[in-house]
């Protein structure tokens, strides 16, 4: 032992902390894979599919609702909402696209 008691405190500080730090490293979240984020862009694209068609849906269930007309907005809406949401679905997977593309374009 050394002749500063403060020095072995902070030593064994030291060494309690390295433990808890590589205690914490096998804790973290791997790095997420080219298949994780494929499987997350996936959801995203039907997420966004499915909300636009919902949206529609609701503005005209609410607008048939307001003017007291059975099904006409309901469905002119919700064609509206999913050619909204395939107009998304379009867009997404030109970018996809694009971005697979320069990655090649990178690696190669």
């Amino acid at each position: 032992m050394s002749k500063n008691p403060d020095n072995d405190k902070l030593q064994a500080l030291g060494e309690r902390l390295d433990k808890a730090r590589k205690v914490e490293a096998k804790k973290a979240p791997k790095p997420k894979t080219k298949g994780d984020r494929s499987m997350a862009r996936a959801y995203k694209v039907g997420i966004e599919l499915m909300v636009a068609m919902f949206v529609g849906l609701a503005a005209g269930f609410f607008l048939d609702k307001y003017l007291e007309t059975t099904p006409l907005f309901i469905i002119i809406f919700f064609l509206l909402g999913v050619a909204a949401g395939f107009r998304n679905v379009y867009k997404a997977a030109q970018m996809m696209g694009n971005q697979s593309s320069s990655d090649e374009e990178n690696q190669g």
